[in-house]
């Protein structure tokens, strides 16, 4: 009988061998799949859910070999749905949805609308686990970086959904959303959101 760490659900673009999750994950630069084998990097002191590598390909080009694949916010957003809203890993395992959210907020300085699009749409999710991602791993980082900008559509989208009204209340405060005025508005949201939450 198989466990399902034995299920195979990857290809290595590297070298071309079958892993299961927990042996491997997506290159946080080229976005792609990637064994333990094929890792260009060192591990990260991180829990291996929210950690994200690099592999040999873009390893060499960040050492300044050849230039780099970009991967555009509608590439990693393709990507990221594609595996989306899946299923958790299980515990100390990688993650391939975390990797996929992170993947797209590293686009939030420099496309934060299609960040927000995405976040939107997963954030409302009914899986406790994806609502984790995306207010840890998107969320929290476009209000840290862009508050003004939409926390009216926040609180909006939270007050109307119920999953992701859960989603903000995971939300911690960094950058901008700690700043007082800001920090008091987001915590009167997070209030208000409390009691419909549990």
């Amino acid at each position: 009988m198989s466990s399902s760490a034995d299920v195979i659900a990857w290809r290595c673009h590297i070298c071309d061998r079958e892993f299961a999750d927990a042996q491997g994950g997506l290159c946080r630069s080229c976005n792609r799949a990637t064994c333990d084998i094929c890792w260009g990097d060192q591990p990260a002191f991180l829990p291996r859910r929210q950690t994200q590598r690099v592999c040999k390909d873009c390893g060499r080009d960040t050492l300044g070999a050849d230039s780099k694949r970009s991967v555009t916010v509608h590439e990693a957003i393709a990507q990221a749905d594609a595996i989306l809203p899946g299923h958790a890993a299980p515990e100390g395992e990688r993650d391939p949805r975390w990797q996929a959210v992170i993947a797209v907020a590293e686009f939030i300085d420099s496309d934060p609308e299609a960040v927000w699009s995405f976040i939107l749409r997963w954030g409302c999710s009914e899986d406790g686990d994806l609502q984790a991602a995306i207010a840890t791993c998107a969320l929290e980082h476009l209000l840290e970086h862009h508050f003004d900008a939409f926390i009216a559509r926040v609180e909006e989208s939270a007050r109307g959904n119920f999953c992701f009204a859960r989603t903000v209340s995971s939300c911690w405060k960094f950058g901008q959303s700690k700043e007082p005025g800001r920090a008091a508005r987001f915590d009167r949201l997070k209030a208000a959101l409390r009691g419909r939450t549990g």
